[in-house]
């Protein structure tokens, strides 16, 4: 077994770099996630509000194809759109 430096094992740093590797991957999926969500959510408000953003009509299928949203399309942009938010926020606090 091969040491490097003060006891640090060959296994235990390849561990530490696949770790940070896979975290900083979680990060970045998790990011882009977050990002969509509050991006998606952010387009829906505006358009339950004003009508634009007709091309953006992502929730629109969620709100409309579940019974108990349908009256709260609002409610549920926002909420998607705070959910991203925290997602990224999240992500952001991984190490």
């Amino acid at each position: 077994m091969e040491t490097f430096g003060a006891g640090v094992h060959a296994e235990g740093r390849r561990a530490r770099v696949w770790r940070g590797t896979m975290i900083a991957g979680m990060k970045k999926i998790l990011e882009g996630a977050g990002l969509i969500m509050l991006v998606l959510g952010g387009c829906g408000v505006i358009r339950e509000l004003t009508g634009w953003f007709r091309f953006m009509a992502f929730t629109r299928f969620l709100t409309e194809n579940v019974s108990f949203l349908g009256d709260a399309a609002l409610l549920t942009n926002i909420v998607i759109a705070v959910v991203g938010f925290a997602v990224m926020m999240t992500a952001d606090n991984l190490k």
